[in-house]
């Protein structure tokens, strides 16, 4: 599969989690006899998920780069392991900086 294919495949895929995630906040929100708008559902939901979708290239690669075989799994489990705290900063910091001026605020 050729590259702007992949990348297709990836947001599309991505788009379709955040689109479950989006369904799940309005839906329990829905429920909870709250205030529930679209708009909301998708902003709260979709930027976190297409964020994830750039940094699925650098996790496929460093997956295939190091792989979990038998006999020499240890360290590559360890790296796994530091990879994915990695990932989950950049997460938590793209959240608090860069995504953060298009998620919904709380009410004060």
């Amino acid at each position: 599969m050729t590259r702007p294919r992949w990348a297709l495949v990836i947001a599309v895929a991505w788009t379709l989690v955040g689109l479950l995630s989006a369904s799940r906040w309005y839906l329990f929100r829905l429920s909870a006899g709250l205030p529930h708008p679209v708009g909301e559902a998708l902003a709260s939901s979709l930027p976190s998920c297409w964020f994830w979708a750039l940094l699925t290239p650098a996790i496929v690669w460093l997956s295939h780069r190091f792989r979990l075989e038998r006999g020499a799994w240890g360290r590559p489990l360890a790296l796994h392991g530091l990879f994915s705290l990695g990932f989950a900063l950049i997460d938590a910091g793209a959240s608090l900086t860069i995504l953060a001026p298009f998620l919904p605020q709380p009410p004060d």
